[in-house]
């Protein structure tokens, strides 16, 4: 009995030493006190977890990342020269994958989720509406749901949108920029300019974009067009009667386009769009609307803002053509059957490139629109 006892002994001593794998193990992470002991490191309060290393990831926190690390406020996430480290912030940011050489903090302080510090970031938020924020360097960039890439060198933020639309801004300025678009940002200010997924250099990070894009889109929801009752339009009713809506469009390089676009509209309203120029009608396209005018933002040409002014007082008109020109850079035209568009191929987007001639389609006017003016 004796020999049992001790037997019994010795055993509960090596699994409080953790035989039993109840203590500290090799892959559990510890803090040295003061007099050289070792403890467990305390668990953190994660916001996030990491969700993958390619191929040999970095640290968080100061400790080597592991798949199913938590990722809390402040952590520093740092990746190798040949390292990868991905991780998600819950439903904010599903997808974030931190590049080879590159160190970001998150939920640094003031809002943001993210902050590059050094390198570059590839990031998907969700598509519930709400604004979210990143920086880079001395840029903001806030957004809904997008796909991009987010870098920093020291001295110059680069932006490059694989889906939806994103607002930057800098001490010296911001832009609206869209899917198929980039972006830099330093002290000479912000340039803009048409930009490919596809163009992405590492196969692995191309690969990823692509993955998160058709996710993003696959989230979206329905885009509807709006519908308008020419009882609650004068301006419909009008036009209705005259057998077409008058367009004036003095600016030359915009007329096509604003009859294309506009055809779109009355099409889904039973009235031809007819833009003309010098002719009164129920809408002029100018860059310089009166002051209390029903003024809605139309398009941008070499830096002007051209807005569409009904010439007579029409709430209701009004907010139609806001929401169809909102539902017209998120869907395909309504003349092509309507529907979700693939990112940077909207109704908006395909007519002004065709119709104005142009590759980049300046967005900045357009931010309320996108939720992000």
């Amino acid at each position: 009995m004796k020999r049992l006892a001790a037997l019994l002994a010795a055993a509960l001593v090596v699994a409080a030493c953790g035989g039993g794998g109840g203590g500290v193990t090799p892959a559990t992470p510890v803090t040295t006190t003061g007099d050289g002991t070792t403890q467990p490191t305390p668990a953190k309060q994660g916001i996030g977890n990491v969700t993958g290393i390619v191929p040999v990831g970095g640290q968080v926190g100061g400790i080597a990342a592991f798949e199913g690390q938590p990722v809390a406020r402040q952590d520093i996430i740092s990746t190798e020269p040949n390292g990868k480290i991905i991780f998600s912030l819950g439903q904010l940011v599903p997808f974030c994958q931190v590049e080879t050489a590159s160190e970001v903090e998150v939920a640094p302080s003031g809002g943001s989720l993210v902050e590059v510090r050094r390198g570059t970031a590839l990031c998907r938020t969700s598509t519930d509406g709400q604004l979210k924020q990143f920086v880079a360097g001395n840029t903001v960039l806030t957004a809904a749901d997008p796909v991009f890439l987010l870098g920093w060198d020291g001295e110059t933020a680069t932006v490059q949108v694989a889906q939806g639309f994103v607002r930057i801004e800098t001490d010296s300025g911001g832009a609206v920029i869209g899917a198929n678009q980039q972006a830099q940002s330093n002290s000479g200010g912000i340039g803009v300019g048409p930009w490919e997924p596809e163009s992405i250099e590492d196969d692995q990070t191309r690969d990823a974009a692509l993955t998160q894009l058709d996710a993003a889109v696959s989230d979206q929801s329905t885009v509807r067009y709006p519908s308008l009752d020419p009882s609650r339009s004068p301006t419909l009713a009008a036009a209705q009667r005259a057998g077409a809506l008058v367009v004036n469009v003095d600016e030359q390089q915009l007329q096509t386009f604003t009859q294309e676009l506009l055809g779109n509209m009355g099409a889904l309203w039973d009235v031809p769009v007819s833009v003309q120029s010098g002719q009164e009608g129920g809408v002029i396209v100018t860059s310089q609307p009166p002051r209390g005018a029903n003024a809605v933002p139309l398009a941008s040409l070499d830096g002007t803002t051209y807005f569409a002014v009904l010439t007579e007082e029409d709430p209701a008109f009004r907010q139609a053509m806001s929401a169809f020109i909102a539902a017209s850079l998120q869907a395909r035209c309504p003349l092509s059957g309507g529907g979700r568009a693939r990112p940077g191929q909207s109704c908006y987007e395909e007519v002004y490139r065709v119709q104005v001639g142009t590759d980049l389609v300046p967005l900045d006017a357009l931010a309320p629109y996108l939720g992000l003016g």
